[in-house]
């Protein structure tokens, strides 16, 4: 699945914007993988349960996406609207996500804002906003309850604050 947002930007943050959109809807890994820098960061601010708020590191990020495919189906990407700046590696996108949650089969639709910033054409930060209730409510979390297992994300993190250390990753690494 390719998706085609309009206007076609052609500067180097639109164009990881776009490419990191579509690793995201066809869960290439490999993909990704290249359009990151090392020390790259990912940000989820409103992640909550046992969604990582934060991924740091190429590897680390790679691990939580091939995780994604056994916990959840995104359907579709649509309405997505990127939007340039004045500074070339840095770009702010809009989107909606169709996705299922494999473990309860329930289906959601969440808007999502992105921002991102590259560096000789590969991704450096990527912070990105959506709404956690609704994801929280397609896994079958009690308001306020933790998350059940079938949404939990395990991964081993460089960062021994942020490890599960001793625990498998869901991909068995």
């Amino acid at each position: 699945m390719t998706f085609h947002p309009e206007p076609a930007l052609q500067t180097p943050s639109a164009l990881a914007m776009r490419a990191y959109l579509d690793t995201y809807l066809n869960a290439d890994t490999s993909a990704l993988r290249r359009l990151l820098a090392d020390a790259a960061v990912f940000e989820f601010p409103f992640a909550s349960g046992t969604i990582p708020p934060i991924l740091r590191g190429s590897a680390e990020i790679v691990r939580y996406y091939k995780a994604l495919p056994g916990k959840t189906k995104v359907r579709a990407c649509r309405g997505v609207d990127i939007h340039d700046t004045l500074d070339p590696d840095f770009a702010v996108a809009e989107f909606t996500t169709e996705a299922t949650v494999l473990a309860t089969r329930r289906s959601y639709r969440s808007r999502h804002v992105a921002k991102l910033r590259c560096e000789w054409g590969k991704i450096v930060h990527y912070t990105e906003y959506w709404d956690s209730l609704l994801i929280r409510e397609a896994s079958g979390a009690p308001d306020n309850g933790p998350v059940p297992d079938a949404w939990t994300y395990r991964f081993r993190s460089a960062d021994p604050e942020q490890s599960d250390a001793g625990r498998e990753d869901e991909t068995g690494t």
